[in-house]
């Protein structure tokens, strides 16, 4: 029977990159996908994974649940979840509007629907190997 382990580790600006990374070690495996909040917290993530000699989408997974199209081109191989925040934005504004406009009418409530980028920072290892050799040779 298989199961999924959740395991939180708070980080939060005054957490010393020192304490973070010893609890990194200790459960950074193949097996293991870490699940940040955000871009910039995956990317210390990663650093400091690096500096253990550990390979993102081999040794260990790592998806953020705020993957964005700009910058992509710096990190592409990141797996996350896209949310477009522009047109949520502008939904939102309109709703507003909407409720300025016609005060005594409900609003009704918007989907919006993330999208999830593959990349390969969260694949099972022997996949996560092939699919970035196969990037790899796509550029050349």
């Amino acid at each position: 029977e298989k199961h999924l382990e959740i395991e939180t580790i708070q980080l939060n600006s005054d957490m010393p990159m020192s304490e973070l990374a010893e609890a990194l070690e200790k459960r950074l495996r193949p097996d293991v996908a870490i699940l940040t909040y955000s871009r910039a917290a995956a990317e210390i993530v990663h650093v400091l994974a690096c500096d253990m000699g550990l390979r993102c989408g081999l040794d260990y997974g790592l998806v953020t649940c705020d993957w964005r199209m700009r910058g992509q081109w710096r990190w592409n191989a990141l797996s996350g979840v896209y949310v477009d925040h522009e047109g949520m934005g502008r939904s939102a504004a309109q709703m507003v509007i909407s409720m300025m406009c016609h005060p005594d009418q409900a609003c009704p409530s918007r989907l919006i629907k993330p999208t999830w980028h593959i990349g390969c920072s969260a694949l099972p290892p022997h996949q996560g190997k092939a699919l970035m050799a196969e990037r790899k040779k796509a550029m050349e």
